[in-house]
């Protein structure tokens, strides 16, 4: 039986395992898939012992690991190379061979208004290994700019580093003047999960936009906001699922690039 896994820190509220067991009996695979909490400066033992394991064929990468796996001997593929951010890794003759398709399911996920964000603006929240792959896919989709919104400025400014043009990175204290100019507003932090914080003020909100947040787990105060106040709100579910179902095509479909 093919095992694989989610590494990160904390996991425990993941609805992976239960997509992925879907997955599998949909497609004959004999697999499982568990959740396996991870910290930095654990990654690099795990991944060892799964190297020595002939039945892991494969895993995934949430926070805080997108980026710290980039540390060790990882080949990457498609828009990983890109964008510095892995979150899906192939094991094959015990190399690992990294994939992002955060990208595929959030950009998949924009499918309910694709058309409204055409030439509009989006201001995103947080600049970690997810909020690069949200930025591609905003800028593949045809968004006019990216105002990347984040407490520590020299991460905006690192991913705007990757991009030509369309991102500008945005002190968090001019967070209101940039989100009143954005149609959609994204959250791409973890701030939200654990307590009752949120990124955006209600003031901030009109009826014309559309609030966007990646958690998926609860609904946060971020998208109780934006019920109140938006056109339309979103969770991240949706791009769980299709990053999934990429997933699966990486370890079973022959997809090494």
């Amino acid at each position: 039986m093919d095992k694989f896994f989610l590494l990160g820190y904390p996991i425990h509220y993941s609805l992976s395992p239960k997509i992925y067991k879907e997955l599998f009996r949909e497609r004959k695979i004999n697999a499982t898939y568990e959740l396996f909490p991870t910290k930095r400066e654990e990654l690099m033992k795990r991944i060892e012992d799964f190297l020595e394991d002939k039945t892991v064929r494969g895993f995934n990468l949430t926070q805080p690991l997108k980026e710290e796996i980039l540390k060790l001997d990882v080949k990457l593929r498609g828009v990983a190379g890109e964008i510095h951010s892995v979150n899906s890794v192939k094991i094959q003759n015990k190399k690992l061979i990294g994939f992002n398709t955060d990208y595929a399911g959030f950009k998949k996920s924009l499918f309910d208004f694709k058309e409204e964000i055409l030439q509009k603006n989006a201001a995103l929240f947080g600049a970690g290994g997810a909020a690069k792959a949200v930025v591609k896919a905003l800028i593949d989709t045809g968004v006019s700019n990216v105002f990347i919104i984040n407490r520590t400025f020299k991460k905006a400014e690192k991913i705007k580093e990757l991009f030509n043009g369309n991102v500008l990175p945005v002190p968090l204290e001019d967070a209101a003047q940039f989100v009143k100019k954005s149609k959609l507003i994204v959250n791409a932090t973890t701030v939200g999960l654990k307590d009752d914080k949120t990124v955006i003020k209600p003031e901030w909100i009109n009826k014309d936009m559309i609030l966007y947040d990646l958690i998926y787990a609860k609904k946060t105060t971020f998208l109780k906001i934006g019920e109140e106040k938006a056109k339309y709100t979103k969770n991240g579910f949706d791009m769980l699922y299709f990053q999934c179902i990429e997933n699966v095509n990486i370890w079973y479909g022959g997809k090494n690039d």
